[in-house]
């Protein structure tokens, strides 16, 4: 079960909220860019669904500093994220635009 709950967090949930935020982009904005609009979906759909994550390290009193170390793994996994998972899909929806 838990394995499920990873990949819903860490790859299905990114995906379809990339696939969200970049089809409302296009359709509010259309005559914005290709770059634009991924600069302003990825970083949000990558970093969204690990909020939870990290508020429960946040709130926990078992860690020492809890705070940086919660900032720290947030930063780091999304970025892998969005690296691996929402900018492909953001190029995908994005690819008729051109630059």
């Amino acid at each position: 079960m838990t394995i499920v709950f990873f990949i819903l967090c860490l790859v299905i949930l990114p995906a379809a909220l990339t696939w969200g935020f970049v089809r409302l982009a296009m359709s509010r904005s259309t005559g914005s860019s290709r770059a634009r609009i991924l600069v302003l979906c990825v970083p949000p759909a990558a970093l969204l669904p690990l909020l939870p994550g990290t508020a429960a390290v946040i709130i926990s009193n078992a860690i020492f500093n809890p705070v940086l170390i919660a900032l720290m793994a947030t930063l780091i996994v999304g970025a892998g994220v969005a690296l691996c998972i929402c900018l492909p899909v953001g190029l995908a929806l994005t690819r008729h635009l051109g630059r």
